[in-house]
């Protein structure tokens, strides 16, 4: 009887064992069906309810057109935090961390290289430094004392010099009817759409310290609206920086919305990094993809400049030598014109004649022995003329 009991109780819990199993697993599958049917939005989207704007594919999936959205759709995104007790990027500070987005390169996309877009400004910088600033919609932005360019209209001119293709969907100033994607918004729905690589920082030391700048690449700062408003306040410009912690900038600004530059006019400048607000909630980073020929093309035109640099540098000597020579002469002038008719030096007031009877021993005056070879020579000049006066004298008598 004991033993049937026990069996018994081993049946039993076998059975309970196999329900709990076949429960799990039914659970299990729910839980799946559950997740394939729901999807969590993408890391750091903007709710359309909040933004409202920009961002999301076009709608013919060609993602030319500029649509309205949701954002960040298809964007791929990693986070990184650097810090050098760790081994992170090189010339990262502790705790500096970033967002980085999008897999292909702006540059790629409108074909061009760091190489054309650095030596282009480089060669074409007399043109671009000091064209005044002005903010004027749907106008051409041309370079020149008698141009005009505010942020946009700098970068769109740059970059449309340089692209070899698409150069028709370069972001450009708002109404200029250059390109589909228009102003602030059009910048931040091209990148969306077209998944361009881009690192997010939330101060303008984090991007600095991060390790990710370098020459050419393209800077945008956003006003506390974010990227998502249409703002006056968010600007753009190039990082000009020969190491990714130098912190200068070639922009259009007017930089009376900065205190460095409150009260100047606004022009085309290299500077320090600034956003055209103080409240900036947001800096990006446009990359542009490696360049292995970089540095090379960068010394080769260092080198062509050279011998021009060369050149300005003798013509400044020549000026100089010039100038100087002008001087000499001039003051030669000034001392002939002190001496006497017949070359000696004037007499000063309340002195005597050289060859008069003031004359010392050697016959040359005091005044010949201060004035040197030109009252020497006039000297000469008179003792010969009283030995020939002499002379007849002497013949006249006899």
């Amino acid at each position: 009887m004991m033993l049937l009991g026990k069996t018994r109780k081993i049946r039993v819990s076998g059975i309970f064992i196999a329900l709990v199993l076949i429960l799990s697993v039914l659970a299990g599958t729910a839980q799946c069906v559950l997740a394939e049917d729901w999807a969590a939005p993408d890391a750091g989207g903007y709710d359309q309810d909040v933004a409202g704007t920009w961002g999301g594919a076009s709608s013919d999936g060609s993602g030319d057109t500029p649509v309205y959205g949701s954002g960040y759709d298809g964007q791929t995104q990693e986070s990184y935090g650097y810090s050098q007790a760790d081994g992170g990027v090189a010339g990262s500070q502790s705790g500096s961390s970033y967002t980085e987005s999008g897999s292909e390169y702006m540059n790629d996309y409108f074909g061009f290289t760091r190489s054309d877009l650095v030596l282009y400004l480089l060669e074409n910088q007399e043109e671009y430094l000091g064209t005044p600033y002005e903010e004027t919609e749907g106008e051409s932005q041309e370079p020149g004392a008698d141009g005009h360019m505010q942020c946009e209209g700098f970068v769109w001119n740059v970059l449309h010099a340089v692209a070899q293709k698409n150069a028709d969907h370069v972001p450009c100033w708002e109404g200029a009817d250059t390109s589909p994607y228009e102003n602030g918004g059009g910048w931040v729905d091209w990148i969306y759409s077209h998944n361009i690589v881009y690192d997010t920082f939330s101060t303008r030391e984090e991007m600095l310290a991060s390790g990710v700048l370098e020459k050419g690449d393209i800077i945008w700062s956003f006003d506390e609206g974010g990227p998502m408003s249409i703002s006056d306040y968010h600007h753009v410009g190039f990082f000009w920086g020969d190491s990714s912690d130098d912190d200068v900038f070639w922009h259009s600004s007017e930089f009376a919305f900065t205190e460095t530059y409150a009260g100047e006019e606004g022009a085309n400048r290299i500077s320090g990094i600034e956003g055209a607000t103080e409240n900036v909630s947001e800096w990006w980073v446009v990359k542009l993809s490696t360049d292995e020929d970089f540095q090379k093309n960068l010394e080769e035109y260092q080198q062509k400049q050279e011998p021009a640099l060369k050149a300005q540098s003798v013509s400044a000597d020549q000026a100089d030598a010039e100038e100087s020579s002008s001087e000499n002469i001039s003051q030669d002038s000034s001392a002939v014109s002190a001496s006497g008719p017949d070359g000696t030096a004037a007499p000063e007031e309340g002195t005597e004649k050289a060859g008069s009877s003031g004359a010392d021993s050697s016959g040359m005056s005091q005044t010949g022995q201060e004035t040197g070879g030109v009252s020497f020579l006039g000297w000469i000049g008179n003792l010969w003329k009283k030995i020939v006066s002499g002379i007849k004298s002497f013949l006249g008598q006899a």
